[in-house]
């Protein structure tokens, strides 16, 4: 089987079949037609390929598929960058800070036909600075941004809708698009209330920041230096 696409934005399971995100464009473009390609997973078999979001606007998109542990997929993450040229190299695109800040999200959803229905998010990490993003198994989004110093957690409900939000002082300096991979996290996957975080300080090498966040109490993370 063979797709004309050239650049593949996720992989994922889905009711029993294999869905998959591409673009029509080289990598590291601004990705004006996002499609969205259902293929059977007995047979090998391409059951849809369509359109399911045309960029309205000349910068570049953050493509982020909203999976599970388990690879179950639920949303497709579209996050709005501050970056308005065409093509990057890649060092560039990974390096760019306006790559990672946050001009507008949105989540794009998908009807058992394939047709999309989209919902824009209200959070605090739009004007900030994109870190990570997280979906535990009931489909809710968990996005990490860093925003006025502090390390800001925000959960968001199935359908869009902002239900919690922890925050955390933050010594940061922004360095791209995590291209150093200085950063990582991991939302336990047999308790979708805790999520850590860590991040090896670009600026100050001996420095290493841990976070838990605990959406079950619904209190600050704490964080230890060493």
């Amino acid at each position: 089987m063979h797709l004309g696409g050239s650049n593949i934005v996720g992989l994922g399971k889905w009711k029993g079949n294999i869905l998959c995100f591409y673009t029509e464009e080289t990598e590291n473009t601004h990705k004006k037609g996002i499609h969205a390609v259902l293929v059977d997973g007995k047979t090998r078999s391409l059951l849809t390929d369509k359109v399911v979001y045309s960029n309205p606007g000349d910068h570049q998109l953050d493509l982020i598929m909203g999976k599970d542990a388990e690879d179950n997929f639920h949303y497709l993450l579209l996050r709005n960058t501050d970056t308005k040229v065409g093509f990057m190299h890649p060092i560039d695109y990974w390096q760019n800070e306006h790559m990672q800040r946050t001009t507008g999200l949105t989540e794009l959803y998908l009807s058992d036909q394939l047709q999309p229905t989209s919902k824009e998010l209200s959070s605090s990490g739009i004007g900030g600075d994109f870190l990570s993003s997280f979906t535990d198994t009931k489909g809710q989004l968990i996005f990490l941004s860093f925003a006025k110093d502090q390390l800001v957690a925000e959960r968001f409900s199935p359908d869009g809708q902002l239900q919690q939000k922890l925050t955390t002082p933050l010594d940061y300096t922004p360095t791209g698009f995590n291209f150093l991979r200085i950063w990582a996290g991991q939302l336990d996957p047999a308790n979708n209330n805790i999520l850590t975080f860590n991040m090896a300080h670009y600026t100050h090498h001996a420095w290493l920041s841990l976070f838990v966040f605990d959406f079950w109490d619904r209190e600050d993370s704490l964080s230890a230096k060493g």
